[in-house]
């Protein structure tokens, strides 16, 4: 997902809806694209630190590109799970892969 360019709120938006899909399907890996804030206001970036801050609502581990720190590697920390109904209650069964 490329927000290079974006105003932040933008960002964060896109982000918010690209992340709920990210759980929903069960993914387990993205890559957002932030810049590096060359072009922001004294070169400081707004749209990383917003976006670190806006995935830490989400059961995910992110960490920048080590070869371009304009990039967020996104994995999902959440377990696979197999789910059924006994009576009333939901079960989980965690699977461990």
């Amino acid at each position: 997902m490329d927000l290079h360019g974006l105003r932040v709120d933008e960002a964060e938006y896109y982000t918010q809806e690209r992340m709920i899909g990210f759980i929903e399907d069960k993914e387990k890996k993205l890559k957002i694209i932030v810049g590096r804030g060359k072009h922001s206001l004294g070169g400081i970036p707004k749209i990383k630190p917003a976006v670190m801050e806006l995935l830490k609502e989400f059961e995910v581990e992110a960490s920048f590109d080590p070869s371009n720190d304009g990039c967020i590697f996104v994995r999902s920390l959440q377990q696979p799970c197999s789910c059924v109904w006994n009576n009333r209650a939901l079960l989980c069964l965690v699977l461990d892969y």
